[in-house]
């Protein structure tokens, strides 16, 4: 019997200017280009993917699928969801599922929540119990996830870089992009405060993607003449910035690697980062930005003006940004491929 994969996202991978559902279709992507027609995705919201998933259950084609992939988002398990888990664990399926989020561990994820908050915090907790007695492997984004986690298997399988992504040659001159959330998982106004002083020496602007329902949280920067704001999503980028800033500073920053910090590198943006050890560690390993200390709009204020002024290390981080971009490693596809992989599955 030929392998065939069922890959279960728990989101709507349509969406576009959210993490999670961009991971989960980059994931499909790399599935689709490696397997074609020995594979099935099943994602979108709770109510539609318990539709899909009820109708796979009752059709003679769920004995076809030999192994199921399932990436994890911040909310738990539907009642399908569940019954598809244990269902594949009955038949002696083989099972691995990616955790993208620990934060119901931590003070912090309970923390500023409403009673839906702790709801869903409380639903994850049960559906991550159900993983950990359902799942072969568990896959986390960055070590300190991992090291977190009690479970016998456990793999790293973090963000890569969507390697078609085309590079917009309309490069703006000092432009600094920040494509992200304005919360206070974000290291925002110390950035904002640096750019407000960099203006003072050099004629920068700044472009910031976001939500429209966060726009609220920087209200007080909006008639800064150096700032635009926009609700759009990176596809809908019309130029090249400068320098992109991935400014962290949540107990979450440490324990992954920013989807949209992959995203600046598949665009070839030089960065800035801070608050994000593993993100950290991939620019120093590959030197293509610099790093900021969180909360201190000097250190913010230094870097990017570093990146801004200082053009042979500009040039040369940019130069190790198009290396990368074409290193397979780093590739949605070799994510993909190590799943397959570790599940020793047959082409």
């Amino acid at each position: 019997m030929k392998h065939k994969l069922l890959y279960l996202a728990l989101c709507d991978v349509t969406k576009k200017n959210i993490a999670p559902p961009i991971r989960m279709n980059s994931m499909r992507i790399g599935f689709e280009n490696i397997l074609h027609d020995r594979f099935l995705c099943i994602s979108g919201s709770s109510h539609k993917r318990a539709k899909s998933v009820r109708n796979l259950i009752f059709s003679a084609n769920i004995k076809q699928y030999t192994h199921l992939y399932i990436e994890s988002s911040n909310k738990g398990l539907n009642f399908w969801d569940l019954i598809l888990l244990f269902y594949m664990k009955e038949r002696k399926i083989p099972i691995s599922i990616f955790i993208r989020d620990i934060l119901p561990f931590y003070k912090s994820g309970w923390e500023f929540t409403n009673y839906k908050g702790k709801i869903a915090n409380i639903l994850w907790l049960l559906s991550f119990y159900l993983f950990k007695i359902t799942a072969r492997i568990l896959y986390f984004p960055a070590k300190g996830m991992s090291e977190n986690i009690n479970f016998k298997k456990k793999r790293l399988l973090p963000p890569g870089i969507n390697t078609g992504r085309k590079i917009n040659k309309n490069h703006l001159k000092n432009s600094i992009f920040y494509a992200g959330g304005l919360k206070s998982a974000y290291d925002i106004s110390p950035f904002l405060k640096a750019c407000k002083e960099l203006y003072k020496e050099i004629d920068i602007s700044v472009i910031i993607y976001c939500r429209e329902n966060e726009r609220n949280f920087i209200e007080q920067w909006e008639s800064e003449i150096w700032l635009e704001i926009k609700h759009s999503d990176l596809d809908e980028l019309e130029f090249h910035p400068a320098v992109g800033i991935v400014p962290l500073k949540s107990i979450h920053s440490n324990l992954t690697i920013a989807v949209k910090f992959m995203d600046y590198l598949s665009l070839a943006i030089p960065v800035v980062v801070s608050g994000s050890k593993a993100t950290e560690l991939i620019v120093k390993k590959e030197n293509i930005g610099l790093i900021a200390e969180t909360g201190n709009w000097k250190s913010y204020y230094n870097k990017i003006k570093e990146m801004l002024t200082n053009e042979k290390l500009y040039n040369e981080f940019q130069k190790n940004i198009l290396g990368i971009r074409n290193n397979y490693d780093y590739s949605w596809e070799s994510r993909c491929q190590k799943v397959l992989n570790d599940f020793r599955f047959e082409k």
